[in-house]
């Protein structure tokens, strides 16, 4: 992505080498320990577990390791990421990232994309009012195109719970800016775009998807958050039922901590003393 955020500004606006001398020195030194952990191997491992050159997943899926087999894989992992039902209709299929009744995009960037396309045909069939488009702002849709594009590479990379939002999550300050671009051109000539965008992203979408989010959500994808600790948490009846919660998820203060806040009427602080006082007598204890 840096590499086209170079060629996009040496075409619209050339910066000096000064410049760009600072912008990569920020760019590099932040990432510096990031790069020596990933050297290491100390934050590899779970990319190792998910990776489509793993060799547990290449036998289980009757492949090689060689650059055909892998760009195969690769291919169907991202064409994945382009389907209908999840861009427009069910989304990510896991419910730890999606409700599972809507795409990715929103029916407001499902509009943008309309009028991009509806821009695009008025510009093919060159009429002087929207010939312009390609010639002024061409470079600007080829440098965010790619970088929705390339946003996608990573999580092609992987093999589990495909197609994955949170693994493209690069591309997404890209796709509101190529869907955010084709209202805000629509809206050039036609000034009721802009009412008409806010009352069906503000309005109706908003209160469909939040009755699909609060009401019917919560009961779907119950079981993928821990919703069993939640209710061993509100039959607890007295300390000593807290003592052998706490116990049981010793190795997890952030379900302690939370559940001590919300249904031990604890606040912040109060949770961590008791965590941390319990740790300490258990670890005098040698327990682990």
């Amino acid at each position: 992505m840096l590499v086209t955020l170079w060629f996009y500004t040496r075409k619209t606006r050339p910066a000096p080498r000064a410049l760009w001398a600072f912008f990569l020195a920020a760019m590099i030194l932040p990432a510096i320990p990031l790069a020596q952990k990933i050297i290491s191997g100390e934050v590899q491992g779970r990319f190792n577990e998910v990776s489509i050159t793993a060799p547990e997943y290449l036998q289980s899926v009757g492949k090689a390791d060689s650059p055909k087999d892998l760009l195969q894989i690769f291919a169907g992992n991202y064409f994945l990421h382009l389907s209908p039902e999840f861009l427009f209709f069910k989304g990510d299929p896991s419910l730890v990232h999606s409700t599972g009744h809507f795409g990715l995009l929103s029916w407001l960037d499902m509009l943008g994309l309309v009028f991009l396309i509806l821009l695009a045909v008025m510009a093919f069939i060159k009429k002087p009012a929207d010939a312009h488009l390609w010639k002024t702002d061409r470079i600007f849709l080829l440098f965010i195109s790619a970088n929705v594009l390339l946003g996608i590479v990573p999580s092609a990379m992987t093999n589990a719970e495909l197609p994955n939002s949170l693994r493209i999550i690069a591309s997404w300050p890209f796709v509101f800016l190529l869907t955010g671009y084709g209202i805000w051109r629509m809206s050039l000539r036609l000034p009721l775009v802009v009412p008409m965008s806010c009352v069906l992203a503000a309005t109706v979408f908003a209160a469909v998807f939040l009755k699909v989010y609060f009401y019917q959500y919560p009961n779907e994808s119950a079981g993928m958050f821990s919703v069993w600790t939640k209710v061993e948490a509100e039959h607890i009846k007295d300390d000593q039922g807290w003592l052998e919660f706490l116990y049981h998820y010793r190795n997890d203060d952030y379900h302690s901590r939370y559940y001590l806040m919300n249904y031990h009427g604890d606040t912040c602080r109060e949770s961590k003393n008791i965590w941390d006082n319990l740790k300490k007598a258990w670890i005098s204890l040698g327990v682990n």
